[in-house]
């Protein structure tokens, strides 16, 4: 073999480790570039509180990124009154965010997520359109994803899940899939060149009341058995609600999360069913549209290219050199 020719190949796949760490350089770059936290803010009441404390954070930590979160928590409340009333809430507002009209007016915001209860259909509607409305004002917020949180309904003592779950829709705003749906149809249409996103924790929810009524898994028949009280859930549910705010959010299947201690006890079989359940709901329901991920800059794939393109083609020019 001609030793020159051996000599340039050679040099030709050196290049390559080069490259390679330039890219892998670049993506340091990159991750100090995007170093800034993911801004989220989180409005309902007991029924968002209790999915996103504690500890939501930890599934953005486990995917390598960051959150700062804010929320306005008014327990028992309809969004309509924590829209009329920005100065009631029952979980102090953290720094510097403040109530949710401070907060969507002075700041700017990754997501915000919207939870509907118990008032009339129309008033939660046109809250959730205010809250958006208030939000994007004077062209702030131009690229904040809006997220409908579907949380469950009521324990009943008469009617299955499935039952309550799938009530027709009524001028009430209950925590039904009619309702949810009918909210969530009509925000897009008010706003169609903003993403209006969906938390699907209630239908989570139903199909976890499916799957335990035709195998029960550690004591847990139906999705009633999830429930700590006629309004929210035991450790088990709220590591449902939890589970799946944190996938729809991070764009990551729940069992490669990372979640709050509060969670560890909570049975195995069980929590690989509910992951099944979220994986399975997250994937076919076209609402969700969980946040972007960052890209790579093009700027930094075009000097990553050129800077290999140059090594390489030098490092060879000059081995040719060196042969004549």
């Amino acid at each position: 073999m001609d030793t020159g020719m051996a000599d340039i190949r050679s040099i030709r796949g050196r290049p390559c480790l080069i490259c390679s760490a330039i890219v892998a350089f670049l993506g340091f770059l990159l991750a100090t570039a995007s170093a800034d936290p993911i801004r989220g803010y989180h409005i309902g009441n007991s029924l968002t509180w209790g999915a996103v404390s504690p500890g939501f954070s930890d599934a953005f930590q486990s995917i390598g990124a960051s959150i700062q979160m804010g929320y306005h928590i008014r327990c028992g409340s309809p969004l309509e009154n924590i829209v009329a009333d920005p100065s009631v809430r029952c979980v102090p507002a953290p720094a510097p965010f403040a109530d949710w009209h401070t907060a969507m007016t002075q700041y700017t915001w990754d997501y915000v997520t919207l939870q509907t209860h118990a008032g009339t259909a129309a008033g939660e509607i046109q809250a959730a359109i205010d809250v958006v409305t208030t939000t994007t004002a004077a062209g702030r917020n131009s690229d904040t994803r809006f997220f409908v949180y579907s949380a469950w309904p009521t324990l009943s003592n008469s009617l299955t899940y499935r039952q309550v779950r799938t009530q027709s829709l009524t001028s009430l705003a209950l925590n039904t899939n009619a309702f949810l749906g009918t909210l969530h149809s009509q925000l897009a249409a008010s706003f169609p060149t903003i993403d209006i996103g969906y938390i699907p924790a209630g239908e989570v929810l139903l199909q976890l009341d499916d799957m335990l009524r035709a195998t029960p898994v550690a004591g847990l028949n139906n999705a009633w058995d999830l429930y700590g009280d006629l309004y929210h859930l035991n450790d088990s549910g709220r590591y449902v609600a939890h589970a799946t705010m944190a996938s729809v959010l991070t764009g990551t299947r729940p069992h490669e999360l990372a979640f709050p201690a509060l969670f560890n006890g909570i049975d195995p079989a069980f929590k690989a069913l509910a992951n099944e359940a979220i994986e399975n709901v997250i994937s076919n329901d076209a609402r969700v549209m969980p946040l972007p991920e960052p890209e790579m800059p093009s700027v930094l794939v075009l000097v990553a290219g050129a800077t290999c393109w140059y090594l390489t083609s030098k490092r060879v020019y000059f081995a040719r050199q060196s042969m004549s």
